[in-house]
């Protein structure tokens, strides 16, 4: 590995996931099933790609054991294709995330500090029907992005990127301060702009949620409390996100599809084109979509829209809220759909009319929180699988201690021997286990785990 050596690097990957007679790819792509506990895929067939690069000029070889996400340089990144680009989850700056400019990028486990504060953001979006792409809401990659760029962003004080609750913190603040209500910039390192797809009222939205999060925290005294941060996220269900969006605005539409077509395809056409009407009502409005049905059957979905209004203290009577309804007949005819097999109604409400009618046990069900992974304690590090072995032999903590190691056997998982045993059968030995091979360290006497490459556990410094 440290020659760069191509063949012996697909050797490896062979090993790992136990494929056999693999072909050295051409390429040096290769296409598996995701493992990632992490990426979710909604609905498509998860895909890992392994794409060998070279290592980049300037790149420090000695963090390969702890990055767990690929890194190429500018020049790299000029040359990979769209496809490449767009299968990749991300494709980040090799200088800038070993940089030493944020304290996230100068942790042991930056990439599980990234990777736990965007779980965090995720389930807090996830809860106010964020991620709609169809209705101009927010898409995963998207999401992703915003998370990451925080991380880059040098107005952000250094604090805020030390742990996950803190900037997640700092995502929700940035959403809170978007100046333009016209468009999202969501760019990657190839400049592209991945939002483009994201209204005007999605950006809106964004911005108020933001405020509302920041503001609740801040009032709260939770922005430097960590454990009641996580605590808050952990409990947000799209039911909680449901019962604010009710709370969020004076004025609500209820956009009411009937479908009565006997025909199977026009009536699955007019099932499509729902997203499309929907989000065209929302502009014309100047609303909010909640992007969850409130109810749906075969020949029946209906949708809420939070009108945005900036009057201070301004508040429809309930005596207006006929008169609206009346006034949106004429919107509905502007509306481009068949109206021989299905008819639009557009209906005013109050948000206490909106919550009567479709209360929030109704509409949304409980979720439980999203799986965030526990992190190593704050300076901690994680050791790689020799520097660890050599803490079992040599520090003085573990003298007097018996340890085994478990290393990954092409067929028959994971296998133990005792590390005096693992020491004796050198590089030279015919049965030399290579250190890529080593998966966990434990405690003969107990059986504890003080080693685990996957979870990436590390005791061996606990006295």
């Amino acid at each position: 590995m440290t020659e760069d050596n191509r063949h012996t690097f697909w050797q490896i990957v062979a090993e790992a996931f136990a494929i056999e007679a693999l072909q050295t790819p051409s390429d040096d792509v290769l296409a598996l099933p995701s493992q990632l506990e992490w990426l979710e895929c909604h609905g498509t067939e998860p895909c890992t790609y392994l794409h060998r690069c070279s290592v980049p000029i300037g790149f420090d070889l000695s963090q390969l054991s702890r990055l767990s996400i690929p890194f190429y340089s500018p020049q790299q990144q000029q040359v990979l294709s769209h496809n490449e680009q767009r299968h990749l989850a991300m494709v980040i700056d090799a200088d800038g995330m070993t940089s030493t400019r944020f304290a996230l990028n100068r942790q042991e486990n930056e990439w599980c500090l990234f990777r736990a504060a965007y779980l965090l953001v995720l389930e807090q979006a996830q809860s106010e029907r964020l991620i709609a792409p169809s209705f101009g809401l927010l898409d995963y990659e998207s999401l992703l992005w915003m998370a990451y760029n925080v991380t880059r962003d040098t107005t952000i004080a250094p604090m805020y990127l030390e742990h996950t609750e803190r900037l997640g913190y700092a995502f929700w603040h940035r959403c809170g301060s978007l100046e333009s209500f016209t468009h999202l910039d969501v760019h990657t390192p190839t400049r592209a702009n991945i939002a483009n797809h994201v209204t005007a009222q999605t950006v809106q939205a964004l911005s108020n949620i933001g405020k509302c999060v920041v503001e609740y925290l801040s009032r709260k005294n939770l922005a430097t409390d960590l454990r009641s941060i996580f605590a808050l996220f952990k409990g947000f269900a799209p039911v909680d996100g449901y019962r604010r969006f009710v709370d969020s605005a004076n004025e609500y539409v209820l956009i009411e599809f009937e479908l009565w077509s006997p025909n199977g395809p026009i009536r699955g056409q007019m099932m499509q084109q729902i997203p499309e009407l929907v989000k065209t009502v929302a502009a014309l409005l100047n609303a909010r979509v909640w992007p969850e049905p409130l109810e749906s059957t075969p020949e029946r979905s209906v949708f809420a829209l939070a009108l945005f209004d900036h009057r201070e203290g301004y508040a429809p009577s309930q005596q207006a809220l006929p008169y609206r309804t009346r006034s949106y007949h004429y919107l509905e005819s502007l509306l481009q759909y068949d109206r021989t097999g299905a008819v639009i109604s557009l209906t005013a409400l109050s948000g206490p009319q909106l919550e009567a009618k479709y209360p929030a046990e109704q509409v949304e069900q409980p979720a439980p929180p999203t799986y965030v992974p526990m992190l190593p304690a704050p300076g901690g590090r994680f050791r790689d699988a020799r520097t660890a072995m050599e803490f079992l032999l040599h520090g003085s903590s573990h003298a007097n201690t018996d340890y085994d190691v478990g290393y990954r056997d092409r067929f028959e998982g994971l296998k133990w021997i005792s590390l005096g045993e693992w020491v004796k059968k050198g590089v030279d030995h015919e049965e030399f286990i290579p250190l890529h091979r080593i998966w966990k360290l434990r405690g003969v006497a107990d059986g504890r785990v003080v080693w685990d490459r996957e979870k990436r556990i590390d005791l061996t410094g606990v006295t």
